[in-house]
C-alpha cells in the first residue's frame, strides 16, 4: 500500500490514472452538459468529445488541476502533506522545492475545493470576528459525527441559527450553563446541562466532554499554521473536518448533540 502511495507522488502517469479512475468511477460524463454520449478524441491523449454538445474535454477539465503548470503528482503530494500529515504551507513549499507563493495558491485551491464540497461556511459579522478573536462552535454527536463552525458571536440568535441548521429537531442536546443556551428552551429541543461554574463536569451521561476533547485538538492543530486569517478560518476548519472524518469509520450525516 505504501509503495503504491509513493508511486503516485513520483510518477505523473500513476497520478493521472488515479484521477481518471476516481473522477469517472461511474462512467464518463460531459462536464458541460452532463451527457453520457462520449467518444474518445483521437487527436489528443486521454481526451474526449461529447456527441451532444460537441465540446472536447479531458480528465482535468473543470477541476482545480485544469490549465495548471504544476504536475498532477505534485498536486496529490501537496494534498497529502496538508490533509494527512498536516504540514504547514511554508514547510510544504520546502518539501516541494517551490516558492511559497506558488504553494500557497495551490494549497488555497485545494482547501477551498474541500470547503465548497463540504458546505460548512458560516456567515460573517462584527463583534468578536472584528476583534480577530472569532468563536468556533463545536458540535459532536455521541456516535462521533462532529462539526466545527466559525461564528460571528455567541449571542442567542446566532446559537439558534447554528443549532437549527446542524441539529435534528428530535435530538437531545447536552450543554453547559452558558447563558445564550437558554434559547434552546424556546426551540423545543430536549436538553440537559452541567454547571461548570460549580465544578460540575459530568452527571451520569450528561456532559460536554466530547466537545472539550475536540477543542483540545483544534487549538494545537491551528497553532501549526501560526495564525489563520479570519477570511480563511472556515477553509481550514473544512480541512480539519475532512481529515478527521476520513480517518475513522463513517457514522450518520448530521450532528445531534453538543
Amino acid at each position: 500500500m505504501l509503495a503504491e502511495l509513493l508511486n503516485l507522488f513520483v510518477c505523473e502517469a500513476s497520478a493521472a490514472r488515479l484521477l481518471r479512475e476516481v473522477r469517472w468511477a461511474e462512467g464518463i460524463r460531459c462536464p458541460y452538459c452532463s451527457s453520457e454520449a462520449i467518444i474518445r478524441w483521437a487527436w489528443y491523449r486521454h481526451a474526449y468529445r461529447c456527441k451532444a454538445c460537441r465540446r472536447t474535454f479531458n480528465d482535468k477539465t473543470g477541476t482545480i488541476f485544469s490549465y495548471s503548470r504544476i504536475p498532477l503528482n505534485e498536486w496529490l503530494f501537496l494534498r497529502y502533506l496538508l490533509g494527512c500529515l498536516h504540514i504547514s504551507i511554508p514547510k510544504a513549499s520546502r518539501e516541494l522545492e517551490r516558492s511559497y507563493e506558488a504553494v500557497y495558491r495551490s494549497a488555497r485551491k485545494i482547501i477551498y475545493a474541500i470547503h465548497r464540497f463540504r458546505g460548512l461556511k458560516a456567515e460573517r459579522g462584527r463583534r468578536s470576528w472584528g476583534k480577530d478573536m472569532p468563536r468556533i462552535m463545536i458540535l459532536v454527536e455521541r456516535r462521533g459525527v462532529e462539526r466545527y463552525i466559525p461564528s460571528t458571536d455567541v449571542e442567542k440568535r446566532t446559537i439558534e441559527k447554528i443549532v437549527s441548521r446542524h441539529v435534528e429537531p428530535v435530538s437531545r442536546i447536552y450543554i453547559d450553563s452558558f447563558t445564550s443556551y437558554t434559547i434552546l428552551q424556546t426551540l423545543g429541543f430536549k436538553h440537559e446541562r452541567v454547571n461548570h461554574s460549580i465544578r460540575e463536569y459530568a452527571r451520569g451521561n450528561i456532559h460536554t466532554n466530547n466537545c472539550e476533547d475536540r477543542a483540545s485538538i483544534l487549538k494545537p492543530w491551528l497553532a501549526i499554521h501560526r495564525g489563520v486569517s479570519e477570511d480563511n478560518l472556515d477553509l481550514y476548519l473544512s480541512l480539519l473536518h475532512l481529515q478527521r472524518s476520513t480517518s475513522k469509520p463513517k457514522t450518520s450525516k448530521r450532528s445531534s448533540s453538543q
